[in-house]
């Protein structure tokens, strides 16, 4: 036994039930793991004063590193500013594009940046986030230093009884963290690209969308 939790419950996402499961134990201030289609997330209650600690300790990682948000689509309106651009992209959720954007007025932030990480991979990422009344943060579900969980066998690995639950199927289709565009700057600059959101779909929306050298081969 390890972290207190003698038997991981793992369930499937298509069992509604797993979601309700998980949406107690986030009340309850727990860390589940859920899988995505870019890679499984471990999550948390972002009204928890100690769930940057949780989280982070469960990584095994010493520095902090912002955490980002799992939110519907609505509950985005409320948390961030948007602009003409990343609006077009916030309505095409749910989607494998996150985005940072301006911090509302009206946004809680444990990460107390001006600036927030909005998620909305699936619609049971979105269900989930509507199921419950409080914002839901994340951060990938793999060790500091380790490879990004991308199967329930590695987050299993990761994560059996450390944490009360594990939610998801067998592999994530992208296997990366998901492609992330930062609206906060001018102009907009893509983060990260696990394509799952062609850069050339993007591009027509933000035809001065920077891209570093790194990413320029799409």
């Amino acid at each position: 036994m390890r972290n207190g939790y003698i038997d991981t419950l793992v369930y499937k996402l298509e069992d509604i039930s797993g979601l309700k499961r998980a949406a107690n134990y986030l009340e309850n201030n727990e860390i589940v793991v859920i899988s995505s289609p870019t890679v499984y997330l471990l999550l948390g209650n972002a009204n928890d004063p100690n769930v940057v600690e949780k989280i982070e300790t469960l990584k095994g990682r010493k520095e902090h590193k912002p955490l980002g948000y799992l939110v519907s689509r609505n509950q985005a309106y409320d948390m961030g500013q948007f602009t003409e651009e990343s609006l077009f992209f916030l309505l095409q959720w749910p989607s494998p594009l996150s985005m940072i954007v301006p911090k509302s007025d009206m946004a809680f932030d444990p990460n107390n940046l001006d600036t927030i990480l909005l998620s909305c991979p699936s619609w049971y990422c979105s269900e989930l986030a509507r199921m419950v009344k409080f914002p839901i943060v994340w951060s990938s579900a793999n060790p500091a230093g380790g490879l990004v969980a991308a199967s329930m066998n590695q987050a299993a690995g990761y994560f059996i009884d450390k944490v009360p639950m594990i939610l998801g199927e067998r592999v994530s289709i992208y296997k990366d963290q998901g492609t992330v565009v930062d609206f906060s700057v001018n102009p907009p600059r893509l983060l990260n690209d696990c394509g799952g959101y062609p850069i050339k779909e993007i591009k027509k929306v933000v035809n001065n969308l920077q891209i570093p050298d790194h990413l320029q081969y799409h």
